[in-house]
């Protein structure tokens, strides 16, 4: 099977094409765009039942723009009709070394802000592993709202989940904990989205908003060129999400990167006032900017790489398998030809396996599988998991190489 036809990477580096873009985050018109790929699957985290829907799914391009006034990084050809939550399936909570973390998180959120017997929103909360973790280590009650939830039974008591988009009506839910991870990177209007949430809390000084994105400065620095999908509206520096939540109503008490670095957590509480309408001015980020500008060289790089081992293992006949069916694993596919080598696609979350991947009509399947499969090389799609797979592997009898992306 072969990379879509109309995947191409494109090099840029200069002014937004001759036009003037005005920052959606602190209204700078001084903006570079600086990457592009066209014809790109527009969702990673939405699977498809069938291999002829797969194959069917849409696409769209991706036109990365820097603000050089407040390190926001936005796809100017974002167009949200191309995404949809209602049957979104994003959940890590199968492996141990999320759920670690996790558990670690919520016990430190716990005990800094004295989140014992309040009341907590979450979000876009996904299958609710994270509200019913805070719910259970902290005696709390909990809200959930995602449009896509899917139930899972965790044995969360006082953890009421509704399948919907966050809206007005969710005012004065929260006493405690407003928690929105991996949605502020999705949404088309980031302040209109984060004034929202200001709205909805009311004022309320007793209750701390917990934020968490993708950590750009440490994506586009050349480590992570496979997660750089339509899906992200929005890549936010530390100094961009500081932007954003001070326009929005917020003070923020903490930035710092978490997950490997690969995020930011945010954490914040509602200010006095309404919010700073004014731009933000950091510090010059030049070496970023330097960074920014290389990065479509960096990414033309890798993917080269990659596909000369994918060529190398095509006429071997060797057999590879493809662990973890995210992001990473789509841009691979996408943006490489994978020739006529045998490939396989696993992943351990359980309502992924069976569903095919966007455009390039994979079939996920379970880790298992590998037994009768016996690939020569496993591709460790996210080198968070990378020891935790290699166990797994090890444990179902493979004797296989790795590559970690």
């Amino acid at each position: 099977m072969k990379k879509p036809a109309e995947i191409e990477i494109t090099a840029r580096s200069g002014q937004t094409g001759g036009r003037r873009d005005t920052c959606p985050v602190c209204g700078g018109g001084d903006a570079l765009e600086f990457f592009g790929l066209a014809g790109v699957p527009t969702q990673d985290g939405a699977m498809w039942p069938t291999r002829t829907e797969a194959l069917q799914a849409p696409v769209g391009d991706i036109r990365l723009v820097y603000c050089r006034s407040c390190q926001y990084i936005w796809n100017r050809a974002h167009d949200p009709g191309h995404i949809t939550f209602d049957r979104y399936d994003f959940s890590m909570q199968s492996s141990p070394v999320f759920q670690r973390f996790i558990g670690n998180l919520s016990r430190r959120l716990i005990a800094t802000y004295h989140i014992r017997g309040k009341k907590i929103v979450d979000i876009g909360c996904g299958d609710g592993y994270f509200l019913g973790t805070l719910c259970r280590m902290g005696g709390n009650t909990g809200l959930g709202i995602d449009p896509g939830h899917t139930p899972v039974s965790d044995g969360s008591a006082g953890v009421r989940y509704v399948k919907d988009y966050y809206s007005e009506r969710y005012t004065a839910h929260a006493r405690g904990l407003v928690s929105c991870r991996h949605v502020l990177n999705a949404v088309p209007d980031p302040v209109g989205f984060t004034s929202l949430i200001r709205r909805t809390m009311n004022g309320d000084k007793t209750s701390t908003l917990y934020v968490e994105v993708p950590n750009a400065s440490y994506n586009f620095g050349g480590t992570l060129v496979w997660n750089v999908a339509y899906e992200h509206k929005s890549w936010f520096t530390a100094a961009s999400i500081r932007a954003l939540l001070s326009r929005s109503g917020f003070r923020v008490l903490r930035v710092r990167p978490c997950w490997g670095a690969e995020y930011l957590s945010i954490e914040a509480v509602p200010s006095a006032g309404e919010g700073s309408r004014g731009r933000r001015h950091p510090a010059p980020a030049r070496e970023f900017e330097r960074t920014l500008a290389a990065f479509a060289g960096t990414y033309e790089r890798k993917v080269r790489k990659v596909q000369r081992k994918l060529d190398s293992l095509s006429r071997s006949g060797l057999r590879t398998a493809i662990w973890g069916a995210g992001a990473r694993a789509l841009t691979l596919l996408s943006v490489c030809d994978v020739g006529g080598s045998a490939l396989r696609v696993v992943d351990i979350n359980p309502r992924r396996q069976g569903m095919y991947l966007p455009r390039t009509g994979y079939r996920v399947w379970a880790p298992d599988s590998l037994r009768r499969f016996r690939p020569d090389l496993v591709i460790i799609s996210n080198p968070r998991f990378a020891t935790e797979i290699r166990s797994q592997a090890r444990a179902l009898g493979l004797a296989s190489r790795f590559l970690t992306l």
